[in-house]
């Protein structure tokens, strides 16, 4: 997520973003904490890596599939 998308997310009346700054549909400018966006797409960002990790491990932890180490990617799973 880009800081736009996280603008949009948190401040829901923004029409438009342009230099950062957010817009209302009247055109008046909306006071946004930067801090607060730039923490949000970070979490995102962690949320959307932490799923591509998941998807790369669904297999090892099949009923059908009898690993040696098969407690060690539930317990990276869960960590993620």
């Amino acid at each position: 997520m880009n800081l736009h998308q996280a603008i949009f997310e948190l401040y829901p009346q923004t029409v438009v973003v342009r230099d950062d700054i957010a817009y209302d549909a009247q055109g008046q400018t909306i006071p946004i904490d930067m801090d607060a966006v730039v923490a949000r797409a970070k979490l995102d960002e962690c949320s959307n890596q932490a799923k591509i990790l998941l998807a790369n491990t669904d297999w090892a932890v099949l009923p059908d599939v009898n690993l040696a180490n098969k407690q060690d990617f539930i317990d990276y799973r869960a960590t993620l």
